[in-house]
């Protein structure tokens, strides 16, 4: 396996409470000259959602299998709770000691960004789990990759920032709103 000494050491160290130094198309941008054609594949098709289809490795396999574990058991209790069969919902995941109880934590948190937090959290600490085994390889760099994308997620969070955001786009609602009762009223 080939090592990338420069590119990992290169990079902005990423904590989960601040932004990051670079987004992610600068990431995939600075790794580009560095790394093999088959490893940018790779950092690039690293993806939250454990559906995606995409190149294979072991840390990508570990995510995608524990993400689908957590997902699992998110979709159990809430499904109950909407009269449905939960096993309609369910993927095909591994048994992931703590998912349960982290899903439990987080479905009895006072509000959907708690719930959120909690899960990012968790999300945060497995892959600086993974992290730990790799320390220049291109397994690193998706983990690097994988973390800027929760912390992409994290962003849209900001409970300032999703103000602005609601703000924007009530207000563009509105306009277009009210360019279209113009128009119909004069037509």
């Amino acid at each position: 396996m080939r090592q990338y000494y420069f590119t990992v050491s290169s990079l902005p160290y990423l904590r989960l409470d601040e932004a990051p130094g670079l987004t992610l198309d600068e990431f995939h941008a600075a790794c580009e000259p560095w790394v093999s054609p088959r490893d940018l594949r790779l950092i690039r098709a690293a993806d939250l959602d454990p559906t995606v289809e995409g190149p294979s490795s072991p840390v990508l396999d570990s995510w995608r299998g524990w993400e689908r574990a957590l997902r699992s058991e998110l979709v159990r209790p809430r499904a109950q709770r909407l009269g449905w069969d939960p096993y309609e919902h369910l993927q095909t995941a591994p048994f992931v000691y703590g998912a349960a109880q982290l899903a439990q934590e987080a479905l009895s948190a006072s509000n959907p960004l708690e719930a959120e937090q909690t899960l990012m959290r968790a999300r945060w600490a497995f892959l600086e789990e993974l992290e730990v085994r790799h320390a220049f390889d291109v397994e690193r760099l998706v983990v690097y990759s994988l973390k800027l994308r929760l912390l992409e997620r994290r962003a849209l969070l900001d409970p300032d920032g999703g103000r602005e955001r609601f703000d924007s786009v009530f207000d563009a609602l509105k306009g277009s709103i009210l360019k279209e009762k113009i128009t119909v009223g004069e037509g």
